[in-house]
């Protein structure tokens, strides 16, 4: 038995699933269908792919947001995949040399993401704000924020 090889399949197909639940997303099937049809297949719980397709959407409305504001470039936003912890997350990949409002940025990028009901989430350290971490080429994570009411 190759069980090196056999992961190797197991890792590949799952990573096939995956881009496949995304791509479904996207081109608008409804994400209870989705997770629905992926837990019946006994691949991944309901729970676990809505939770991943929440922060799939929170990604691609991030992006498009740093688009339209003319940051492209300045952050990229990623997802941290359907294993725990599931989310969105952002970082600076500009030099700070290159950008004179560097200490500007999060400010442009929480106003960017202020229409789309995202934000910057907070610190589970008291003593750093997301601000300084993604000022320090940090990841930090991406929120949906309620509308006021």
């Amino acid at each position: 038995m190759d069980l090196d090889g056999e992961l190797k399949n197991f890792l590949g197909e799952r990573e096939l699933l995956l881009r496949g639940i995304v791509r479904e997303f996207r081109k608008g099937h409804a994400a209870q269908s989705i997770a629905d049809r992926v837990q019946a297949a006994h691949a991944f719980s309901r729970d676990k792919v809505l939770e991943y397709l929440r922060a799939i959407k929170i990604h691609d409305a991030a992006r498009k947001a740093l688009a339209e504001a003319g940051l492209t470039g300045v952050a990229d936003v990623s997802v941290s995949g359907i294993d725990p912890p599931r989310g969105a997350w952002i970082h600076l990949c500009v030099d700070p040399a290159e950008r004179p409002d560097f200490e500007d940025l999060p400010r442009l990028i929480r106003e960017a993401l202020a229409p789309y009901l995202i934000t910057l989430a907070a610190s589970d350290e008291e003593d750093t704000s997301a601000d300084e971490r993604l000022l320090s080429s940090e990841k930090v994570r991406l929120a949906k924020v309620k509308p006021r009411a």
